[in-house]
């Protein structure tokens, strides 16, 4: 069919998207009488199947109709016949229900070049993409352990912070930051047991490392451990995401793109060297400070009892020796003491060493 032709029909459609099909027929016959009527009716009704659902979902929509013709550089559109919109939208719904359809073998003719293509080829790709899309899926249920926090001693007011961004119905992002060997990356670990979280280091995460596992895994929660310390271009992937949670990417030439939900949290020592706008997502962030030495010990005895599972007794002597004679009010010390020591009476031995080698 004339592209001109094609064009006229579609814009009466759209400017006119109450008049039946006839009337817009015999409007475009009236100009271009040699046209067959039953393949000006088949595109007609193409198009008004497609404009309608762009009406619902028309960013992520185009997206889907965008492959090309390996022939004339078209996109789907071109090939599009009343059938083949029907059977890509009844895939679609598939899709969303979470099923893997079978796809009706054959091929489609261009409507404009008038080459064909295989369907089953084209539509794999197309519902291969829609799969991966968040628009395609209901957003995963965040479920909170009932001890979640718990090994934390004091911070209500920030547990309480932390637990609504997690349950809110809109994303909203956290950073915790303080001196080391706070309260943070304890945080941080216990909101990586959150069903559908990940973890990752800012001082070992690329923008594309960050970028592909967001396309690809579409994490409820992302955990970034000292984000101050990773590179300030790599920051540039959780603009877009944090503020609109749409996440593109580019391929040679051609672009995929992602809407996520994803919620972030992030530790950092000192706030001052994040961007600005990086900041603003994060409302400026919650301070945590240090710990005093009597919250130390109940924390430190609080981990190695829930997370290592060591005895009572071996976690409060693990959790004084750490304070008092490696000098250190960082939990994981603690831990790394429990780990090498097979007994109690090692204890002294290990911390010994530790010391005298930092």
């Amino acid at each position: 069919m004339d592209h001109e032709i094609l064009n006229q029909m579609v814009e009466l459609a759209r400017t006119l998207p109450k008049v039946s099909d006839d009337v817009v027929l015999a409007l475009v016959q009236q100009k271009f009488p040699n046209i067959d009527p039953n393949e000006l009716r088949l595109a007609l009704k193409a198009e008004r199947l497609i404009a309608r659902r762009k009406v619902v979902d028309d960013g992520e929509w185009k997206l889907l109709w965008s492959q090309p013709c390996p022939v004339c550089g078209d996109t789907l559109l071109n090939h599009a016949t009343n059938t083949d919109v029907n059977e890509l939208l009844a895939l679609m719904d598939k899709v969303q229900g979470g099923e893997m359809p079978e796809i009706r073998a054959g091929p489609m003719k261009c409507l404009k070049c008038e080459c064909f293509i295989s369907r089953v080829a084209l539509f794999q790709q197309i519902v291969t993409k829609a799969r991966k899309r968040r628009s395609f899926k209901e957003p995963t249920r965040i479920d909170l352990p009932d001890d979640l926090f718990e090994p934390i001693v004091g911070f209500d007011d920030i547990k309480e912070i932390l637990r609504r961004s997690l349950t809110s119905q809109r994303p909203v992002h956290q950073l915790l930051h303080g001196p080391p060997a706070s309260a943070k990356t304890l945080f941080a670990l216990e909101l990586e047991r959150v069903g559908a979280a990940r973890y990752t280091l800012g001082s070992s995460s690329s923008k594309a490392g960050l970028r592909q596992m967001l396309m690809e895994d579409q994490p409820n929660v992302l955990i970034i451990d000292e984000l101050d310390k990773g590179n300030r271009r790599d920051h540039s992937v959780l603009l877009s995401v944090m503020e609109t949670g749409i996440l593109v990417e580019s391929l040679y030439g051609r672009h995929d793109g992602v809407r996520l939900e994803t919620r972030v949290f992030a530790t950092a020592n000192d706030k001052t060297v994040l961007p600005t706008e990086l900041l603003s997502r994060f409302g400026g962030g919650l301070c945590i400070r240090a710990y005093t030495a009597e919250e130390f010990l109940a924390v430190a005895s609080r981990v190695l009892m829930m997370r290592e599972g060591a005895p009572e007794d071996i976690a409060k002597v693990i959790a004084i020796a750490t304070l008092q004679h490696l000098r250190s009010r960082d939990v994981r010390d603690a831990v790394r003491v429990f780990r090498l020591a097979q007994t109690v009476e090692e204890v002294p031995r290990i911390v010994e060493i530790l010391h005298n080698r930092r």
